[in-house]
């Protein structure tokens, strides 16, 4: 059997957020899947060498074009990276230009069960966003574990 691509797109800006996406990763790679994570990118992510915008772009758009899956990480908040490839994507998926299976979950407590106080939500996501993934791919429920489940059974499928 093939080993899938995984792009995997996932806010990367806080120590947080590295820990988890490099998590991610490693169990996706448990489960038997090729992954692409920009933060493991070493050409554009040692800041040493002075990357420029126009290298991490066109290094992203490469792993994204040779993935066989865009998993992408919906955390419900400012995530704007994450969110300019997601649509890059859509535009694609849109125009009849990309198949690949997009999968979307989120890793946010409270977006996934919200508290509302005098009509206020606790959390929020973008419905455009949403909207996008709805129509053209999967959106997975169950957080994290709800992910790893759903991918180890499509893995198995």
């Amino acid at each position: 059997m093939k080993k899938e691509s995984i792009y995997l797109a996932a806010p990367i800006s806080t120590e947080g957020d590295v820990m988890y996406v490099n998590y991610l990763a490693s169990e996706l790679r448990k489960l038997g899947y090729n992954v692409h994570s920009p933060i493991e990118d070493e050409e554009i992510n040692d800041k040493t060498k002075d990357p420029k915008a126009e290298d991490i772009f066109n290094n992203d758009n490469n792993a994204i074009d040779n993935a066989d899956i865009f998993l992408v990480v919906e955390t419900g908040r400012e995530q704007v990276g994450t969110h300019t490839e997601l649509g890059g994507e859509l535009a694609l998926q849109r125009k009849g230009l990309s198949n690949k299976e997009l999968i979307c979950f989120t890793n946010n407590f409270r977006l996934n069960n919200p508290q509302t106080q005098n009509g206020i939500p606790s959390a929020s996501a973008n419905h455009y966003t949403l909207g996008g993934v709805w129509q053209h791919g999967t959106f997975v429920e169950g957080m994290t574990k709800g992910l790893l489940e759903y991918m180890k059974k499509r893995r198995k499928a």
